[in-house]
């Protein structure tokens, strides 16, 4: 199994974009992938760390900041491998990680990361994530152990079928999630 493509969508992520692309490079080699990150109109230094990289990784910008999940809709519309991986660019991910899902996707449409305790985590958006959870879990009568997880691994085909389903926005993850479980 080879080809992926790696979507990392990306709005001011000045912080933690290069270290995130140094990290995942060898990943792309050992697997004959790419990484597209889809610039969402950061208006910091994102875009000058990323033109350092042109000659290894795609860009494809937005000229204004359209969410989320928009840039993950033209990521996937952009890729033509038969896998495609969401990555963060925060770095809040491990290529391990990555490597451990894109191998074990093959019985499967798509693989989605549950990061630990430790993990980066936004503490304004923690209530909510957890009454979402809640509610996912209710209505799916499943235990979703992350439901808004970035990192995920999916076959193209299947989700291309469903993009017209997807929200822009950061919801992008959850009702991708529930999506799938229902395929």
């Amino acid at each position: 199994m080879d080809k992926l493509t790696i979507i990392i969508p990306c709005y001011n992520e000045e912080k933690g974009i290069k270290e995130t692309i140094e990290n995942l490079l060898s990943l792309t080699v050992k697997f004959n992938g790419q990484i597209l990150i889809i610039d969402d109109g950061s208006d910091d230094k994102t875009p000058e760390i990323l033109s350092r990289f042109r000659d290894k990784i795609q860009v494809i910008t937005h000229p204004i900041n359209r969410g989320y999940g928009a840039s993950l809709k033209t990521g996937i519309l952009n890729s033509y491998s038969e896998h495609i991986a969401f990555y963060d660019a925060d770095g809040q991910h491990r290529p391990e990680d990555l490597e451990k899902m894109y191998k074990g996707i093959s019985d499967y449409d798509m693989l989605v990361g549950s990061r630990g305790k430790n993990s980066h985590q936004d503490y304004m958006r923690k209530p909510g994530k957890w009454v979402l959870s809640k509610v996912a879990n209710y209505l799916t009568n499943r235990k979703i152990p992350d439901l808004n997880s970035g990192l995920r691994v999916i076959r193209r085909e299947k989700i291309v079928n469903l993009l017209h389903l997807f929200p822009d926005g950061f919801s992008f993850s959850t009702t991708s999630t529930i999506a799938f479980m229902y395929l």
